[in-house]
């Protein structure tokens, strides 16, 4: 898309500026006629979609905070319902994600359409490509992406531990991510895991 100058280019700081306004008030989002596709995010605003023939697309990831309410004081995805049901394609980033949304809102099965989350591996990955698991391998438990913040993996690995007794034959594997840091390392070690 860069190479044919498709797409609209915003400077950094004035995106990231807009972003929290949009955030912080809730305001309303134009969908801008004279575009074919407008592909947001629902972490801006609510969409406005008047007088266009532009196609509204919206990325779902996880409804984590309409499964589990009481872990989200805020309401970081407040505007994801309205975003939604105003979208013409909804593009999942897993069967999961995709199957949780039909259960909140299965008026909105027909529009979805899964595209597996991948996000490549680059010359800094500790591993070039995909290594696969073997047939034989004990259960386990899979972790994706980054472990740091919000994703609590460290709350897992405790979790883990304090459950040793009854997951003794069962693995805890991280794919992505990068490599585990000294801290990690440490604790891992201390608890055993």
């Amino acid at each position: 898309l860069r190479e044919k100058n498709i797409g609209r280019k915003i400077n950094p700081t004035i995106a990231k500026f807009y972003g929290s306004l949009l955030t912080k008030f809730r305001f309303g989002m134009q969908i801008v006629n004279g575009q074919d596709i407008h592909h947001s995010t629902y972490y801006l605003g609510r969409p406005i979609k008047t007088n266009t023939s532009a196609k509204l697309v919206c990325t779902l990831y996880d409804m984590t905070p309409e499964l589990h309410p009481s872990y989200f004081k805020q309401k970081p995805h407040a505007n994801k319902i309205d975003w939604l049901n105003s979208s013409d394609l909804i593009i999942s980033i897993s069967d999961t994600a995709a199957s949780d949304l039909v259960y909140f809102q299965p008026q909105l099965e027909e529009r979805i359409r899964r595209i597996h989350l991948y996000s490549g591996f680059n010359s800094n990955s500790p591993i070039k490509k995909p290594q696969g698991l073997s047939h034989n391998r004990n259960p386990y438990f899979l972790f994706v992406g980054n472990r740091g913040g919000y994703k609590n993996a460290g709350m897992l690995i405790r979790a883990f531990a304090a459950h040793q007794s009854w997951i003794q034959n069962i693995h805890l594997i991280f794919a992505g991510g990068g490599r585990m840091s000294k801290v990690e390392l440490t604790i891992l070690a201390r608890l055993g895991v």
